[in-house]
């Protein structure tokens, strides 16, 4: 079961950066054309999250102070 964890993990690390590419382009991208399980909207949460745990360890790290 971790390892399947982990495989999900970096699919959706994988889509994520693939959705930041395009996006950044400005091309529309449908995950499921490439084989990707995860939805838009599934790949931005994700996304969501990792920056806001980020944000969260860069505040431990500045003692509770924003950077």
């Amino acid at each position: 079961q971790a390892e399947r964890r982990a495989a999900e993990a970096a699919e959706l690390q994988t889509a994520t950066n693939i959705r930041n590419m395009q996006k950044a382009k400005g091309i529309a991208w449908n995950p499921a054309d490439d084989g990707f399980v995860p939805t838009i909207a599934e790949i931005d949460a994700y996304y969501r999250r990792n920056c806001l745990v980020q944000a969260s360890l860069q505040y431990a790290k500045n003692g509770g102070r924003a950077a």
